[in-house]
């Protein structure tokens, strides 16, 4: 991994999450193929740029999110400048496939909306 390693978490089997000193995390599966999950840096250049009131991360990630969540804290707050208030990292409360669940709610709104009144 570029940066070198701090952490190794099985997660089953031969799949594993490794954490980066630079604070990325990533996904390595049991065949060798790696993902990244987040990028600290990235998360942090994203709050600084849009100053939004929290964030919410989603997808696949959010299965171990007590396993990652202090890193992906600390690896953003190292990147934040001085002095810049403070965002809340949340993990999504609407799981795995956040995608199909905004979908789904579209779908559902436009057949339980009320009729438009002119």
């Amino acid at each position: 991994m570029e940066g070198g390693t701090d952490g190794i978490e099985n997660v089953s089997g031969n799949d594993f999450l490794v954490s980066c000193w630079q604070g990325a995390l990533w996904y390595v599966h049991a065949d060798g193929t790696k993902e990244l999950l987040f990028d600290g840096i990235g998360i942090a250049n994203l709050i600084q740029g849009l100053a939004p009131e929290a964030v919410i991360v989603g997808g696949p990630i959010v299965r171990v999110w007590p396993v990652i969540v202090d890193d992906l804290k600390a690896s953003v707050d190292s990147s934040i400048c001085r002095g810049f208030p403070s965002t809340p990292i949340m993990d999504s409360t609407l799981g795995p496939q956040p995608t199909l669940m905004g979908a789904l709610s579209l779908v559902l709104a436009s057949k339980f909306a009320s009729a438009a009144v002119a």
